[in-house]
């Protein structure tokens, strides 16, 4: 019985899964865009600072 159950709790998980990442899509497309946009710029510079050997660094 379990073995005839376990592709259809996978299918359905994979639909929900899918519906999950178009949901997400959408919500990135109207509102989370520029937020994202802005996050990956704020990390780019943070981790191009912490790249960059300061005087601290130069022991």
């Amino acid at each position: 019985m379990s073995h005839f159950a376990s592709p259809h709790v996978n299918g359905i998980s994979t639909v929900v899964a899918g519906m999950l990442v178009l949901l997400g899509m959408v919500v990135y497309a109207d509102v989370g865009g520029p937020l994202v946009i802005a996050g990956g710029l704020l990390l780019a510079v943070t981790l191009k600072a912490l790249r960059r050997p300061g005087p601290a660094g130069r022991t």
